[in-house]
């Protein structure tokens, strides 16, 4: 569980913005990634292994 290294309300608390725990549909990856003026300078995927590292690489978008 993610959620016991790094609290999602920490992460809601320090930025203000809305903390991705599970899989939505709602395209959050383009939502806060695009191209637009109100973008992200950074995402954070803590903690990440390996395997989450290659899948980020390859564009498999299959875990929160």
């Amino acid at each position: 569980m993610p959620e016991h290294v790094v609290h999602p309300d920490l992460l809601h608390w320090s930025t203000g913005n809305p903390v991705v725990t599970e899989i939505t549909g709602n395209i959050e990856h383009v939502q806060y990634g695009g191209e637009h003026k109100e973008h992200a300078d950074l995402i954070l995927v803590a903690p990440s292994t390996a395997n989450t590292i290659g899948k980020v690489a390859a564009g498999i978008d299959d875990t929160p």
